[in-house]
């Protein structure tokens, strides 16, 4: 694996050696990585290695049963973290603010949200193996749309456990 954030020396070298990409996410929106996650994938697909292009964006995530729960709960944790983090590695940021953030690099919210946001990302980026299988059999839609709020919230870490395990892991 080769984490890069926004250089495009790190995404050359990623491309040309046919490895995995993995993004920060440190207070930068997803949005940003955009154009060289681009990059990467060009130069993978060009150096034969289309079939392993891997990118990892690891997010902030915090879910409860409700959007207003899940901000009342974790609000104040999340912003003693970002106090911390952002004394370390403030570059860039767009915002400290914790509304702009959740709109961002970090997802709070309801079950529902939480998948729509992921799902956002993912397609954003091209990270389609997170929830492809389930958007193609319909088994994400009847997650959203059914009252199991534990099933669902399973569903979404262990996806995102497995994700991070396949791309980040040796």
């Amino acid at each position: 694996n080769i984490g890069g954030g926004l250089s495009t020396v790190s995404a050359d070298l990623a491309g040309d050696l046919g490895l995995p990409f993995v993004l920060p996410s440190l207070f930068r929106f997803p949005d940003e990585y955009r154009a060289i996650v681009d990059r990467y994938r060009e130069r993978m697909i060009a150096n034969g290695f289309g079939d392993k292009v891997s990118v990892t964006f690891p997010c902030y995530l915090h879910v409860a049963p409700t959007s207003q729960e899940a901000r009342r709960r974790w609000q104040p944790y999340f912003e003693n973290y970002v106090q911390f983090a952002s004394m370390v590695r403030s570059a860039g940021a767009r915002s400290f603010e914790f509304d702009t953030l959740i709109e961002g690099p970090a997802v709070c919210g309801s079950p529902a949200e939480a998948v729509e946001r992921l799902a956002g990302m993912a397609e954003l980026l091209g990270l389609d193996r997170l929830f492809q299988i389930d958007r193609e059999d319909g088994s994400l839609d009847l997650m959203v749309a059914g009252q199991d709020m534990l099933s669902l919230v399973l569903t979404v870490f262990a996806k995102a456990l497995s994700h991070w395990l396949m791309t980040v892991l040796p």
